[in-house]
């Protein structure tokens, strides 16, 4: 996002989690969030920095809140874990699931967590690649770490005391 000083910032939405681009709704997630902002000015409301020094925010355009609008039309999943008290949220994703709007029209969408988790494939991240910087918790990064034993090949383990990417929420 370009601020009006100058520059670029990267922003995590708050509360929620989208498809990665390789999942589906992926890019839909992506092109509705573009289209919603669509060059517009906007008010961002940091609500933390998060560890890699990304801003944590609320992006409200045109009157609307944009994690709230991304849920709404099930293209994003209201991230429980980091944001419990998102009563709205909630009852936005209750609605668009039993709409069975967007991801919602799938028998079973597999969660980008759940996706991250999972040994890489085509057009994705290579399982070589990973880092601690790849995980959003201690759990997820310590679930791939036991299923590539024996050793540490993506040298997740710093300390060498079975647990990985100590430093990360969860941890």
């Amino acid at each position: 996002m370009r601020r009006s000083i100058g520059g670029e910032v990267t922003i995590r939405l708050h509360g929620i989690d989208a498809p990665e681009s390789t999942q589906s709704y992926g890019r839909a997630a992506t092109q509705a969030a573009r289209r919603y902002i669509g060059g517009e000015d906007v008010r961002v409301s940091v609500e933390e920095i998060g560890r890699y020094g990304r801003a944590v925010a609320r992006i409200e355009a045109r009157g609307g809140d944009l994690g709230a609008l991304l849920i709404e039309r099930g293209l994003a999943w209201h991230y429980e874990q980091y944001a419990p008290n998102e009563t709205e949220y909630a009852r936005l994703q209750k609605q668009a699931r039993s709409a069975g709007r967007g991801l919602w029209s799938q028998a079973s969408p597999v969660p980008p967590w759940e996706w991250r988790d999972r040994t890489s494939g085509p057009g994705e991240t290579s399982a070589e690649d990973r880092d601690c910087s790849d995980f959003d918790t201690q759990p997820e990064a310590q679930r791939f770490f036991k299923r590539h034993q024996p050793g540490d090949p993506h040298n997740l383990d710093g300390d060498g005391d079975g647990e990985a990417c100590e430093s990360l929420p969860g941890g």
